[in-house]
């Protein structure tokens, strides 16, 4: 889980050390690239799936499925790390939780993001076909992206 304070500081809250050295190396720039995009207005021409033409801005998108839509055009793949959308605020509730599972000072300030670049790597690495996806792994697909708010909301553990 990826969790953004108000002073847009960075946490990341891991299953266990690898994975949060995934997360670690794959944000390490992101402050920088959104304020280059958000200086931007660019906007690009996507097609989704190939079906219907949309125009969608690179940058803050207004849903993870406005993420994935663009991911799935040539400008989205090219431009992966300047899309993204902060798609819920931390609840004082998850605060409280994260904060005696982890020690941190976690407060309502912080907010969920999810990244074109993370959709990007998860599926190069662990998408429909991909060698590098163990052979008793299911394949991620689009909906399970749409399923992280829910998975985020009642997880099996911190």
């Amino acid at each position: 889980m990826l969790i953004n304070d108000s002073d847009g500081k960075w946490h990341v809250f891991a299953i266990n050390n690898d994975v949060r050295r995934v997360f670690d190396n794959m944000f390490a720039d992101l402050d920088e690239r959104r304020s280059r995009t958000e200086a931007r207005s660019e906007i690009i021409q996507g097609t989704e799936h190939g079906e219907s033409e949309n125009y969608k801005q690179i940058g803050r998108q207004k849903s993870i499925s406005d993420v994935i839509e663009i991911m799935h055009t040539e400008e989205g793949r090219k431009n992966a790390g300047s899309i993204w959308v902060d798609y819920a605020r931390v609840s004082p509730e998850e605060a409280k939780k994260l904060s005696e599972a982890t020690g941190l000072d976690i407060t309502d300030k912080y907010v969920h993001t999810f990244l074109g670049s993370s959709m990007t790597h998860v599926l190069n690495r662990h998408g429909l076909g991909k060698e590098s996806r163990k052979q008793d792994q299911i394949p991620i697909v689009d909906d399970d992206f749409k399923a992280i708010p829910e998975v985020i909301k009642n997880p099996d553990k911190i």
